[in-house]
């Protein structure tokens, strides 16, 4: 499995107009990708967060790095939150999680 982190920071908004952007632009484009696993949004401030997509293996991370929809969707996103993003990739090595909470 692999995943890839996408850090956001806005200077004017708030973290929740860009989760919102994500839930409703970002996801439903990743599932339409094969090896499209998931992913989780997490908030550390009013103006940071970050989402960490998985992906089944690196063939499909690197197809979505590719994938123009994609990348057009963060520009938007970016230029209508004055938002910063950047992206990091790893390979999980190790992975702990219950189905139930």
């Amino acid at each position: 499995m692999y995943a890839k982190i996408i850090r956001f920071e806005s200077k004017i908004k708030n973290i929740k107009e860009i989760e919102s952007l994500f839930e409703n632009s970002l996801v439903p484009e990743m599932r339409n990708h094969n090896g499209y696993e998931g992913c989780y949004f997490l908030q550390s401030s009013s103006h940071r967060g970050l989402a960490i997509t998985l992906w089944e293996d690196k063939d499909a991370l690197e197809a979505s790095n590719q994938n123009q929809v994609f990348r057009n969707l963060l520009q938007s996103i970016n230029e209508s939150l004055s938002t910063e993003v950047s992206f990091t990739s790893y390979q999980v090595s190790y992975a702990d999680h219950q189905t139930s909470y």
